[in-house]
């Protein structure tokens, strides 16, 4: 028997409920609309104090200046702020200038290198056969400190990067900080043709354990990686240590195809949070080589590299061994702005395949085996055959 329904009851509920609903309706949007608000405030106090700033420069600043240059020098600081080296403000020129090198065959002085924060300069990681740095003195681990006489950390790590390009043939002024010895010196390197090749290395350890040393993930890695694994598989290889110490990085779609060698298909490989907070996920498309897999990363291992050991890792593909990873997980979009100049901005982060974020943090390895910068000095330039991260490598296979 269906029971009656009091009519006034129903509407007074009815009332009662969309009164309510209006309350947590307006509360919610007055909360929106309250912060909106205290950012609209703030960013006018903001403007309101730079304008300040500005009229007492006009009335009493005894010198001249120039106010295009002072535009240039409140936006380059505005990103400068940011506390991210991936993010930086180019004028029109400096815009210019770096698409025309795109669009050339620009040089520089023939380094692989990235920003190392705690001396304040660019770390050179590789140095290639022929590169014009390497013959005027530099090695591997030096810190490049300033550029011409001007300080990275006072220009930023791109800036420098812009400076030390140029025309082949000419020359440019550097401060050299050497870790190894503690020397800081001055060098001037001859401007070269920049070399381009990828450089992938790969041998049989003994019999059954095959390595592959990955140096970057350029543009046709992925083909070069395929190659190298495939004659290894012919020789015998059972098991693989990949040596991504040092890498810096490069193409996520590289890494993708590499990685994808060795998921299974519907693996989650990583993904991209963009700006909004909507995220991408980048799946495994064919199916997994089956072979045992040690990976090495040391704290220059970073970008791509450090998601490529993240992804196999997760998915239970590979144990990861050395020292925690550079945590570089940003991805930047060039934005031209209405004068010609422009901003590079870090945009989207990239999360690991569990969803976790490297940036800043880095990748913690399975088995931590940290060695010191004199160490890895003397792996990197074989001054000594002995190589503890590689022996915990080749360790780890073969007790797995």
């Amino acid at each position: 028997m269906k029971k009656k329904v009091n009519l006034g009851f129903a509407i007074g509920v009815l009332i009662l409920s969309m009164v309510l609903m209006f309350n947590i309706s307006y509360v919610f949007v007055w909360h929106i609309f309250s912060d909106r608000i205290r950012n609209l405030s703030e960013r006018e106090a903001a403007f309101s104090k730079l304008s300040e700033i500005c009229a007492y420069v006009d009335e009493y600043f005894i010198g001249e200046y120039d106010e295009s240059a002072l535009l240039e020098g409140i936006s380059d600081g505005y990103v400068g702020a940011l506390d991210d080296f991936s993010s930086y403000y180019l004028t029109k020129d400096e815009a210019q200038a770096r698409h025309s090198e795109a669009n050339s065959s620009y040089t520089g002085i023939g380094i692989i290198g990235s920003y190392d924060s705690e001396n304040a300069g660019i770390r050179i990681l590789q140095l290639p056969e022929g590169s014009s740095a390497k013959e005027h003195g530099l090695e591997v681990l030096d810190c490049i400190v300033a550029v011409d006489g001007v300080l990275v950390n006072t220009i930023g790590y791109e800036s420098a990067l812009e400076m030390i390009r140029g025309e082949e043939g000419t020359e440019v002024a550097l401060t050299i900080y050497r870790q190894i010895t503690g020397e800081r010196f001055n060098v001037i390197v001859r401007r070269g043709a920049v070399i381009t090749e990828q450089t992938l290395t790969y041998q049989m350890l003994n019999d059954s354990v095959g390595y592959i040393k990955l140096d970057n993930f350029d543009e046709g890695i992925d083909e070069a990686f395929i190659n190298s694994y495939t004659d290894l598989c012919n020789q015998g290889m059972e098991s693989l240590v990949l040596d991504l110490r040092m890498n810096p990085g490069g193409y996520m779609d590289q890494m993708v195809s590499i990685a994808d060698l060795f998921l299974d298909e519907g693996q989650i490989i990583y993904k991209e949070r963009d700006y909004t907070g909507a995220v991408k996920v980048y799946y495994a498309q064919e199916g997994a080589q089956q072979i045992e897999i040690a990976l090495l990363i040391n704290e220059f291992t970073a970008g791509s590299a450090e998601y490529f050991a993240a992804a196999l890792a997760e998915n239970g593909c590979a144990w990861v061994v050395g020292s925690t990873s550079a945590g570089m997980g940003y991805a930047q979009s060039s934005i031209e702005l209405s004068d010609g100049s422009e901003l590079v901005l870090s945009t989207s982060e990239y999360l690991t395949a569990k969803g976790n974020s490297l940036q800043g943090i880095g990748y913690t390895p399975d088995v931590q085996m940290q060695i010191d910068i004199d160490e890895l000095y003397e792996v990197l330039t074989l001054t000594d055959p002995s190589d503890r991260q590689l022996d915990a490598a080749c360790t780890v296979l073969q007790g797995n």
